[in-house]
């Protein structure tokens, strides 16, 4: 069974995609490495590449936010990102380069039953690449009459467990590309 290393900004995105990556192969065994911000992530990728490899990955994901206000070329395209890091990729290990549209919790926003149950009431689904500011909105969406929200990244994990893959995958490209790879290591 393949083993795939995790690279993302935070716990919480790491924890996510592992619920996910294990919908999708129950038995997959993952790594995690996280940046703690994504000014750090690209930096540390190069020295955790040769970890996850010690650690027995054999392939990796690293997931990166694109932010909405950064520049898309700021950040650079997938390919570009792949290039940069393809000298610092060790012989064998197959990379996945995932750029959700502004956060991963975007992702969310493609399921109404999701979001119908965390704000308590029927909420429609959106386009989640349209949807400002993902996670605060999350927040905003859970909250009752100005209270304190019910949702926080904490439970990312617990939303990827019950996300709709199927719906989320036909309006995320980016959810739709690490579900395939991880789909290819079964």
């Amino acid at each position: 069974m393949p083993n795939l290393g995790l690279i993302a900004e935070d716990e919480t995105d790491a924890d996510a995609l592992r619920v996910i990556a294990q919908r999708i192969v129950p038995r997959l065994a993952t790594k995690k490495r996280v940046g703690n911000g994504c000014s750090k992530i690209l930096l540390k990728t190069a020295k955790w590449l040769p970890e996850l490899r010690r650690d027995g990955c054999t392939h990796f994901a690293l997931v990166h936010d694109l932010d909405r206000d950064k520049d898309r070329n700021q950040l650079r395209s997938e390919s570009a990102l792949r290039a940069s890091l393809q000298s610092k990729i060790p012989d064998g290990f197959d990379p996945l380069i995932c750029i959700p549209v502004e956060e991963l919790e975007a992702w969310f926003w493609a399921d109404a039953a999701l979001l119908t149950d965390l704000a308590r009431k029927p909420t429609p689904a959106r386009v989640p690449h349209t949807v400002a500011s993902p996670k605060e909105a999350l927040e905003k969406l859970s909250r009752d009459g100005g209270k304190k929200p019910r949702y926080s990244t904490n439970d990312n994990a617990k939303l990827a467990k019950s996300l709709n893959l199927t719906v989320a995958r036909k309006a995320c490209r980016s959810l739709e590309a690490f579900c395939a790879f991880v789909e290819q290591l079964t």
